[in-house]
């Protein structure tokens, strides 16, 4: 539901490896969260700031990419938004 309502949709789901290899180009696994021509927004969850480093996909699903997290929001123009679940705060 949080997903959802930060995205300003009536529902949200998991996207299955076949929609997220159209709308990204990339197989599932291997998503970096860069803008793409078919993804509308990025959001990202404000508790990952917390952290001195964040690893996100590469391209493939053998390679990670590092970086802070202030860098993936600006690389990716994130949106931050509650995402976490209640239980794991």
């Amino acid at each position: 539901r949080k997903v959802a309502a930060a995205a300003g949709a009536g529902r949200a789901k998991v996207a299955g490896p076949e929609r997220v290899l159209e709308a990204t180009g990339f197989e599932a696994g291997a998503v970096a969260p860069f803008p793409l021509p078919q993804v509308d927004r990025v959001l990202i969850d404000p508790r990952l700031l917390r952290y001195d480093r964040v690893w996100i996909g590469a391209g493939s699903r053998s390679h990670l990419a590092s970086l802070p997290p202030s860098e993936l929001v600006r690389l990716s123009r994130a949106l931050p938004a509650d995402l976490s679940d209640d239980a794991s705060r």
